[in-house]
């Protein structure tokens, strides 16, 4: 049946199919490699015998890892159908986890995890699922990406319990081989599913009041570089600010689970902390989306920094598991609305044309302060026994984060420059 005039059509929109796959395999991949992480840093380092900031170090190789495959990745993207891309990367994620999973050695265990898992990472959704839900919406653009990021969120609510109970039931390395086995078919069977671009007949449901409100950028606009957006100083008050805090964030990530073990907790109930701090994130995600627009968003991310450096100094005090699910709570939803608001603020200041470039200038600034943040946790550890200092240490660091990002709301320069092409 043709579709009625203003781009109404019967049935679902096959875009909004798309959408809920890409949702899963976020949810999969997040689920069984960065935030499954932790589970794994204590019967790992026991068994091969290294220390917690040497486990650490994975992590750190993962982020490389990432790093190194977006350039790869994103070319790609450009000159092969995505769906062939997603297909080696989910069975890369499976032979990896499964390899992992099998080795008696240290040196193959940090090459799997480094680029490989980095690669995939990047290639089933990191990078994809955007592309992908950037093509099919135009409309419901904003809303189809934060029901894509929810998926990021149901990771650790949904996948991380599984993966501890198998932990507990067969033993970290049956585990990895089981998932790496689940992942592999689980993704495959989603894969045909995906469709690259709409079709002739695939239409997203117009209002009228909505056309006009489907803005575009003005032809002719010029682009930021990425050398002018290094040379930007409000671009290091953004990113800095958002990545130490992110870095924050990610140094107790991976020591949350260790130090409920240390407790006395078992992994499973220590997991639960994962989905308490899945389950903040979302929520927290709802909340942003009803208060981004009406407040500023250099004051909502201060804020949201700040509550990071309340987490840091409960933490300190955490000797009891309803502490420390609180604690998870609030760093859940300070983590989980933070981003939304982050992406929002950079096509503020550099315009939605630049915007890919300023994200991209981010996420290296993101990645290497995580990285050393992760290894500070570590080293920590090792060196005093406990996580006290790292806490202390990451209190006045998010409180620099909260204020760096809020200065910036002084800072209103024009979106984006009108520059020659390429």
């Amino acid at each position: 049946m043709a579709s009625e005039a203003g781009g109404r059509q019967a049935g679902i929109y096959y875009g909004w199919i798309v959408l809920g796959v890409c949702m899963a395999m976020l949810m999969v991949m997040v689920g069984t490699t960065i935030n499954a992480f932790g589970l794994y840093v204590v019967p790992v380092s026991e068994a091969f015998g290294i220390s917690r900031a040497t486990m650490n170090t994975g992590m750190i190789l993962m982020s490389a890892g990432s790093a190194v495959a977006a350039l790869i990745v994103g070319r790609m993207l450009d000159r092969y159908p995505i769906r062939l891309i997603m297909l080696a990367s989910i069975w890369l994620l499976a032979a990896s986890l499964i390899t992992f999973g099998v080795s008696q050695s240290v040196w193959l265990s940090a090459a799997m995890i480094s680029f490989p898992v980095g690669f995939a990472m990047k290639g089933i959704g990191i990078l994809t699922a955007p592309s992908l839900i950037a093509r099919w919406f135009k409309v419901h653009r904003g809303k189809a990406m934060a029901i894509l990021m929810m998926g990021m969120s149901l990771g650790p609510i949904l996948v991380v319990p599984v993966i501890a109970w198998l932990i507990d039931y067969a033993g970290w390395r049956q585990s990895l081989v089981m998932i790496g086995v689940a992942v592999g078919i689980v993704m495959t069977l989603l894969l045909p599913f995906i469709r690259q671009d709409p079709g002739p007949d695939d239409h997203e449901t117009r209002h009228r009041d909505e056309l006009a409100s489907d803005a575009t950028a003005p032809a002719g606009a010029g682009t930021f570089t990425t050398m002018q957006v290094f040379a930007m100083p409000r671009f290091w008050a953004i990113a800095s600010g958002t990545a130490l805090t992110m870095a924050v964030f990610q140094g107790i990530l991976v020591s949350l689970v260790p130090l409920a073990i240390d407790l006395g907790f078992t992994t499973t109930r220590a997991a639960t902390l994962m989905s308490a701090m899945g389950i903040a994130a979302i929520a927290g995600k709802f909340t942003v989306a009803l208060i981004a627009d009406r407040f500023e968003r250099p004051v909502i991310l201060a804020v949201l920094f700040s509550l990071m450096a309340v987490a840091c100094a409960l933490l300190l005090r955490a000797d009891s598991y309803i502490l420390l699910v609180a604690c998870s709570a609030i760093m859940g939803i300070s983590s989980g609305a933070s981003m939304p608001v982050f992406l929002a603020l950079l096509a503020d200041r550099f315009g939605a044309l630049s915007m890919g470039t300023a994200n991209g200038n981010a996420t290296f600034v993101i990645a290497v302060l995580t990285a050393v943040s992760v290894r500070f946790a570590g080293e920590v550890f090792d060196r005093t026994g406990n996580y006290d200092l790292m806490f202390v240490s990451y209190i006045p660091v998010a409180l620099f984060a909260a204020i760096l990002i809020f200065l910036t709301r002084f800072s209103r320069p024009d979106a984006a420059p009108v520059v020659a092409a390429g």
